[in-house]
């Protein structure tokens, strides 16, 4: 709650004191007491309960937000891992033809092969 000057706290009880008199005003600063009293108790109570509730739901998502960064960790290190074995594959040199080469058209291994197959 915000606070009070002293020029308000003073109207405030000027006019409590013409509105309930001398004799009420002790009963009725009493009862808004008590009720004031019971609205924090209320307030505290159900920002507990609240509490209570988020850290129930927060908990598992805290957990999947863990377990996800585990994972994207370790799908990091075995790409990183497949990139190194992609390049080194490549830097190293092959001998003869390749899946996937084309061959040489001056190159009549493969007629010959041809033939071979078709007697």
């Amino acid at each position: 709650m915000g606070s009070f000057s002293l020029g308000e706290f003073i109207t405030i009880a000027v006019v409590a004191l013409i509105v309930f008199g001398p004799r009420r005003l002790p009963e009725v600063a009493r009862k808004a007491g008590e009720l004031l009293t019971r609205a924090r108790r209320a307030a505290a109570d159900l920002r507990k309960e609240f509490d209570a509730e988020y850290r129930e739901i927060a908990e598992p998502i805290s957990d999947l937000r863990r377990d996800l960064r585990a994972f994207s960790s370790e799908m990091g290190d075995t790409a990183r891992g497949a990139m190194g074995a992609i390049e080194e594959a490549a830097d190293k040199p092959q001998s003869g033809p390749g899946p996937g080469s084309q061959p040489d058209a001056d190159d009549p291994a493969p007629e010959a092969e041809d033939e071979a197959e078709d007697e």
